[in-house]
């Protein structure tokens, strides 16, 4: 077992971490003991120490699993960082029906504006054919714009369930009526409906998404009707985190789970909006403490993503953005994610060339960057679980991918607090 590189005490916790292969665990004093008593000795010293000190065989079985999981058995870092296209967001429409202050997509048309654009069906199923000959086991995101405006969006999920692909459906819940939930429910390959809703009343939901909270509610109500697998994914910002944990609530109450997304100024959206990430860290953080046992099962059975977690297996050195990500438009080009859109990070088209092809693209070389090349992120304990933090948010600040998200420090806080707890 190699030995630790870095360590810190937070809240009379030990942090301890090795650069070289990514370990990471937090002890109290008597693992910490443990700890020590294993890797400062061969394995008849450790045990003859360990018998002499009384310690429980189960309490040392297990410490020393956690010590594996956490990284401290292996020698050097591990090279994955995600499997070769596990998701894939493809664009269906350009067409939307709401014009969010903040929406990073910036759609052609809104509500006021009935010139359509859709992905033609057959350009759709070679990009699901390509995908599932590919990886048979990555998962399509069907977005836009709002997806549901494509005349025939229930001929597109027709197509993914025949290619036996498994999908989600991202969504503003407005155009969700009996019909579509009905045929939704009957997939055996919908992982997922996600619905973007940012308050819980009219008031907070109309800061960012105007007057859209009633018809979107009515889209939760019939999900949860026909019983479809949905999560709430509201976009977090100063004005509806103080509603975190109640929206959270709401969605678990309807059976759904919980998705949320911090604001990120990505595009040139509405300079109104703003996010306090510490602030936000910190009512994160005490929301997910505040979970109650069946409200934790209730959240994973509905395929919801973990708000937080320690069980990262300490090799995300790098944002799988162009390797485990990708998004696809309606004429089948490819960028490195949905945030990162710009010509000059196009890879290539599905259409034309193969993913083998297009994931190699030397464009990604720069984005591709590890947490371990970026000086000041090289230091730091949490960077075999942060990746970088986000890199398009971090190309939309230096113009540049090998430096650490604008956000890091509240970042960093924020896994302190996961770590080590609140200030006591």
């Amino acid at each position: 077992m190699l030995p630790y590189t870095k360590s810190s005490n937070i809240n009379n916790l030990n942090i301890l971490s090795n650069d070289e292969t990514g370990a990471l665990s937090c002890f109290n004093d008597f693992e910490l003991l443990l700890f020590h008593i294993l890797k400062g000795y061969d394995t008849c010293a450790s045990r003859e120490i360990i018998e002499n000190l009384q310690i429980d065989k189960t309490v040392v079985e297990k410490f020393i699993n956690k010590l594996n999981h956490e990284g401290w058995m292996r020698e050097s870092r591990p090279n994955n960082y995600g499997g070769a296209l596990d998701a894939v967001y493809v664009i269906v429409s350009e067409l939307c029906n709401y014009n969010c202050k903040y929406c990073y997509i910036q759609p052609k048309i809104n509500k006021r504006n009935q010139v359509t654009s859709y992905i033609e069906t057959s350009i759709f199923a070679k990009i699901v054919e390509k995908v599932a000959n590919f990886n048979p086991n990555a998962q399509i995101l069907v977005t836009g714009g709002e997806p549901l405006l494509h005349p025939e969006f229930l001929k597109l999920i027709e197509i993914l369930e025949n290619r036996k692909l498994n999908f989600q459906v991202l969504t503003n819940g407005s155009k969700i009526n009996d019909e579509i939930a009905d045929k939704l429910s009957a997939c055996n390959y919908l992982k997922n409906v996600q619905v973007s809703l940012d308050g819980t009343n009219d008031e907070t939901n109309e800061i960012t998404r105007g007057d859209t909270f009633a018809e979107t509610v009515s889209g939760v109500d019939t999900l949860h009707k026909y019983n479809v697998p949905f999560t709430i994914a509201p976009t977090i910002h100063d004005g509806n985190v103080h509603l975190f944990q109640e929206m959270m609530l709401y969605s678990v109450d309807k059976g759904g789970g919980y998705t949320p997304n911090n604001y990120r100024k990505i595009s040139d959206s509405d300079g109104s909006i703003s996010l306090d990430y510490k602030k936000f860290m910190e009512i994160l953080i005490d929301s997910e403490n505040n979970l109650s046992h069946k409200q934790r099962n209730r959240l994973s059975t509905r395929n919801s993503q973990s708000i937080i977690t320690l069980q990262s297996t300490r090799n995300l050195f790098c944002c799988g953005t162009g390797k485990s990500t990708l998004n696809i438009d309606m004429k089948g080009n490819v960028f490195p994610c949905h945030l990162l859109h710009e010509t000059m990070f196009l890879l290539g088209n599905v259409i034309e060339e193969s993913f083998a092809s297009i994931i190699c693209n030397p464009v990604l070389n720069d984005i591709r960057v590890h947490t371990y090349d970026i000086d000041e992120c090289s230091d730091c304990h949490f960077m075999s679980i942060c990746g970088g933090g986000c890199k398009a948010a971090v190309y939309k600040k230096y113009g540049r991918f090998d430096k650490p998200d604008p956000e890091c420090s509240a970042l960093k806080y924020g896994y302190e607090l996961i770590f080590t707890g609140f200030p006591k």
